[in-house]
């Protein structure tokens, strides 16, 4: 049981990591193309 709560935090946190990664490589990589699409002005 311990076994198995201690490899899912590990894939979690690895998946969760390879995701945040994405983000930062694709706003790094698309910082050229930071036209706004949609633009909220607030109530």
């Amino acid at each position: 049981m311990i076994i198995t709560i201690i490899a899912f935090i590990i894939v979690f946190g690895v998946l969760v990591f390879v995701h945040e990664f994405g983000h930062y490589f694709f706003v790094k990589k698309g910082r050229n193309f930071s036209k706004r699409i949609f633009h909220w002005h607030g109530a």
